[in-house]
């Protein structure tokens, strides 16, 4: 036996304990069995627990030694009790000994030996206490032995309960409480037995609920809830077979079968549907059906068969709404034939402004759009927080054939806008969904050139994100205006450029003869933001035709020379220089020249190049004086330096505005081959 065992701590046995206590601690049955001797076995003993013999047994869950004992007790008492009449008959005199009086002893817990075999489940014991006398009201409440006898299908106990008129109010709700969901036959059995003797369902006032059961059933006091909610669909039958009520409330106002769909129990529902059909068109406080649970809670599969058919509120928005998400197609054409009386079908926004008929677009479920379309009163047109229509939507995810079905169907603003001023057509084209552009270009309803907020129109979209087919297709269009200025002075063709999409520049200058003079608010045309981005078929391209003015500068006076010197682009310098014939000597509003950005910035091929042109002010000077070769000097390059030198064309004491020389640029910079070569070339 356990020495730290709640029921015997280190040092048992305590002061007064038997030789039967001892033997039962630690559970030797054969030595108990000898030891059990009638007239010397002290079963009325009680330890310093005041547990007897009995009541130690049954806490140390020895069964068989507790069925041992109370055995030997019957038998004794029987031959006492023969021996009684016998000297009774001669006129004797004896002193009776009662050999089942510590059937209702207590220990200092205040258990019997019938509650403490109740709580460890000896069943066999309690009917042998029972049937030997023991005291059923000290039990505390008599129908939880009912509720055992339930439990444990067990007949014998059962019926001896029964015969001896213990209390059972309470018993059945306790019984369902603990039992699993599906039962044994006897367990029904003993159930229907109760049922017939009259039983009642409800919680009796004495049950306590256990912490985790209280969390599951709250204040529910009927067998049939806790029946529907645990889908104990055999009790719940059982329940409607002896009388039980289907359609009884709770006091929160919910019933069985919106229960038992809640929790996702299909058999349970079908039996209550079969006893109670019009529980169906019940609602509870919130106004939700059991098919709104059935839905809420996922169960697409079955929760047809709890679909009402004559009620208005057939299915709540959310419940339809979540069946459009799922996709659960059968179930929405259920739902959509029943509440032919409802108009505004799938037009009630969630708190983004968007109506199961949105989310049916948002998800791309052409059947699903198909069928709201055909069946119900929809609001096609209708409009999210965002301004955004199922068209404009569709649009831009790239639904083609839902958007055929929008336009086919009619009662929709093919050109609505967004709250950004996007229409359909302009998400097509900036998505590049080249059939969608068409489609809504073959509607004849939309604005080809429509601007958004930011200026931009349909064919701007499609230059910024090089989408060449549709290009194709809006420049077919005599409304659409290839040079369109958008809010940041960006047309088509320079959006096209500075995104790096040669192709739309092609398509634009070739196809659509985009005007390539057209600067931005900065100042910059597309030969300088072609040259920014070094693109140097771009800029051939528009050098080839001859209409690009190539020393247009920017507001900071900058050419595109300039832009390219400054970031060593060889190739397009030398395209500049010799195909557009650029200037090369010309200074910036910071007095800088392309030399000296190329100088100051180390791109030798750059500054070679230059220097070879004969045109270049070798020794010019910035605003602060500086010269290519101070520049040169202190970021120490060193090639660049020699080129500049061997022109012969540059003073090596020149000082700027700061009274400094290339050398002691060099020197405080710590240029090593730089400071030599000036020292001594």
């Amino acid at each position: 036996m356990d020495p730290d065992n709640i029921h015997a701590p280190k040092g048992w046995p305590f002061v007064g304990a038997t030789s039967l206590h001892v033997l039962v601690g630690f559970g030797s049955e054969s030595c108990l069995d000898a030891f059990l001797v009638k007239n010397d076995a002290e079963l009325e003993v009680r330890d310093a627990d005041g547990n007897t013999p009995l009541l130690l047994a049954l806490r140390e869950c020895r069964e068989d030694m507790a069925l041992l004992l109370l055995d030997r007790s019957i038998e004794w008492q029987l031959q006492e009790e023969a021996s009684n009449i016998e000297v009774a008959e001669d006129n004797g005199r004896g002193q009776a000994r009662d050999y089942l009086s510590h059937l209702d002893l207590k220990n200092r817990d205040g258990e019997t030996p019938l509650t403490v075999a109740a709580t460890v489940k000896a069943g066999e014991v309690i009917f042998k206490l029972i049937e030997a006398g023991a005291d059923l009201e000290l039990f505390g409440h008599p129908f939880e032995l009912v509720s055992y006898a339930i439990r444990h299908g067990d007949r014998k106990l059962f019926s001896i309960l029964l015969k001896k008129g213990v209390k059972h109010d309470g018993a059945i709700f306790s019984a369902v409480v603990d039992l699993p969901k599906n039962v044994d036959l006897d367990v029904l059995k003993v159930l229907s037995e109760l049922l017939k003797a009259g039983g009642n369902t409800r919680k009796s006032t004495s049950f306590v609920w256990t912490f985790e059961d209280e969390d599951e059933y709250g204040d529910e006091d009927e067998a049939m809830f806790v029946a529907s909610r645990r889908g104990q669909t055999a009790i719940v039958s059982l329940l409607l077979s002896h009388g039980a009520l289907a359609d009884i409330r709770d006091d929160c106002d919910d019933f069985p079968l919106l229960i038992a769909a809640r929790n996702g129990h299909k058999e349970t529902v079908e039996v209550l549907l079969d006893h109670a059909p019009h529980m169906v068109e019940m609602v509870d406080y919130a106004g939700q059906t059991a098919f709104d649970e059935a839905v809420s809670e996922g169960h697409f599969e079955w929760a047809i068969i709890l679909l009402p058919q004559h009620n208005e509120l057939v299915a709540s928005d959310e419940a339809f709404n979540m069946a459009i998400e799922a996709r659960e197609l059968k179930l929405v054409e259920a739902i959509l034939c029943a509440k032919i009386e409802r108009t505004d079908l799938g037009n009630e926004g969630d708190r983004i402004g968007r109506t199961p008929f949105w989310w049916a677009i948002q998800e791309g479920h052409e059947q699903l759009v198909a069928l709201l379309l055909e069946e119900g009163e929809v609001d096609a047109d209708g409009r999210d927080h965002h301004g955004q229509s199922p068209l404009s939507w569709a649009a831009r995810q790239g639904y083609e054939n839902i958007v055929g079905r929008l336009l086919y169907a009619g009662k929709i603003d093919a050109d609505g806008r967004d709250h950004h001023g996007q229409s359909p057509l302009s998400w097509a084209a900036r998505q590049g969904y080249e059939n969608i552009v068409e489609m809504l270009l073959y509607a004849g309803k939309v604005d080809a050139d429509g601007r958004d907020h930011h200026g931009q129109s349909p064919l701007s979209w499609a230059a910024q994100k090089g989408h060449g087919a549709v290009i194709k297709l809006l420049l077919d269009l005599r409304e659409v205006d290839v040079d369109s200025i958008d809010q940041y002075g960006y047309t088509p063709l320079l959006r096209a450029i500075q995104h790096g999409h040669e192709a739309a520049v092609y398509l634009l200058i070739g196809r659509g003869k985009a005007d390539v003079t057209i600067a931005d608010e900065q100042g910059r045309t597309p030969l300088l933001w072609a040259t920014q981005h070094g693109k140097k078929e771009v800029v051939e391209l528009l050098l080839d035709t001859g209409r690009v003015d190539v020393d247009k500068k920017d507001r900071y006076g900058q050419t595109p020379l300039f832009w390219a010197s400054q970031h060593g682009l060889e190739a397009v310098v030398k395209l500049l220089v010799d195909k557009g014939k650029a200037s090369v000597d010309g200074k910036d509003q910071c007095g800088r020249t392309p030399l000296l950005l190329a100088a100051q910035h180390g791109h030798e091929a750059v500054v070679k190049l230059l220097l070879d042109t004969g045109k270049v002010d070798v020794d010019g000077k910035d605003q602060h004086d500086r010269t290519p070769l101070s520049w040169a000097a202190e970021e120490g390059y060193d090639r660049i330096v020699k080129l500049l030198m061997d022109t012969g064309k540059v003073d090596v004491d020149r000082k700027d505005q700061y009274g400094r020389t290339p050398l002691s640029w060099a020197a405080q910079r710590g240029q090593e081959a730089v400071v030599w070569r000036l020292k001594y070339s």
